[in-house]
C-alpha cells in the first residue's frame, strides 16, 4: 500500500516537476494525473475493505484455551535435578542460568520448589546459594 502510494506520488511530482521545466505544463499534462490517482484510490479501497474483513475475523476467533506458558530463570551451579524437576511442571518454561561463583553442585530439596512454582502465579526467579538455600 505504502508503495503504491509513494511511487504515484512520485511520479506525480515528476510530471509536474518536468512540465514545468519544460514549459509545456498543460491541460493534457495533468489529465495524465489520472492513472496515479487511480493506483492510490484502488489501494485505498483495497486497504479499507482487508481492514474492515481482517477486524471482523479476529472477533470471530474464540480466545486461546491452552494456558499461558510461565517462565522460571534457574540462577545457581548446575543443579539439573531441579531444573528437569521445574520443568516437569505443566505450562513451565525452565531458563537456566549458571553462576560462576559456585564451582561445585549444591543439594536441594527439589519437592520445595517444584511445590512453589507450582503455587506461584506469575514469572519466578530461583536464586541458589552456595550453602543450598534457595530465595
Amino acid at each position: 500500500t505504502g508503495l503504491v502510494v509513494l511511487g504515484s506520488v512520485l511520479a506525480m511530482v515528476y510530471m509536474v516537476v518536468f512540465g514545468l521545466l519544460d514549459g509545456s505544463l498543460d491541460g493534457d499534462s495533468v489529465a495524465g494525473f489520472r492513472i496515479p490517482l487511480a493506483l492510490v484510490g484502488a489501494t485505498a479501497g483495497v486497504s479499507v475493505y482487508h481492514g474492515r474483513v481482517l477486524r471482523t475475523g479476529l472477533r470471530a476467533v474464540p480466545p486461546s484455551s491452552r494456558p499461558s506458558q510461565r517462565t522460571v530463570t534457574v540462577v545457581g551451579p548446575r543443579a539439573s535435578a531441579l531444573v528437569a524437576a521445574i520443568g516437569d511442571v505443566p505450562g513451565v518454561r525452565v531458563v537456566h542460568r549458571r553462576r560462576l561463583d559456585v564451582a561445585e553442585p549444591v543439594e536441594v530439596d527439589t519437592a520445595d520448589v517444584v511445590e512453589a512454582v507450582r503455587t506461584a502465579a506469575g514469572d519466578l526467579v530461583v536464586v541458589l546459594a552456595g550453602d543450598g538455600s534457595i530465595e
